[in-house]
Order: C-alpha cells, then structure tokens, then sequence
C-alpha cells in the first residue's frame, strides 16, 4: 500500500465521509496542504492533528519568519 495522498486531493468533505466509517479511535492527521486557513475545516471534518512542514519552515526562511508562521499557526489552533 502506498502513502496516502496530501489533504489537497482529500478535502474536508472527504475526511468527515470516512470518518463515518472508519472505527472511531483510529487516528486521523492530515498532511500535506494543511495551512493555518484550512486546519479547522479539518478539525471539524474530524481530524486528530496534522502534520505540517513547509507552512511553517523552509530552508531558505529567516528566523524571524520562522516565528511569524509559527505564531499564525499558535493563533490558528487557538481558534480551532
């Protein structure tokens, strides 16, 4: 079995369909695509976490924007 696609190819509307099916203490983190505008459409869909990488950091990002996505994801979350 290969790795599942990002959340781009899966929306919410997708995850909240399996949700209804899958056993309800399997953990689900999206990945891939996950911003902090799109986490809580995921959260209500029934995510459990999400995985995030390049929102938050790339290699060639400064501290300082390092801190400034990581401060929009924190407010992001909080609002979740």
């Amino acid at each position: 079995m290969g790795l599942p696609p990002p959340a781009a190819a899966n929306p919410p509307k997708v995850l909240k369909a399996l949700r209804a099916v899958l056993p309800k203490d399997l953990p689900i983190l999206p990945v891939g695509s996950i911003t902090p505008d799109n986490m809580a459409d995921y959260w209500v869909a029934g995510a459990n976490g999400f995985g995030i990488g390049s929102s938050l950091y790339k290699p060639d990002m400064t501290a300082a924007r390092v801190a400034e996505n990581a401060q929009r994801w924190a407010a992001a979350w909080a609002q979740t």
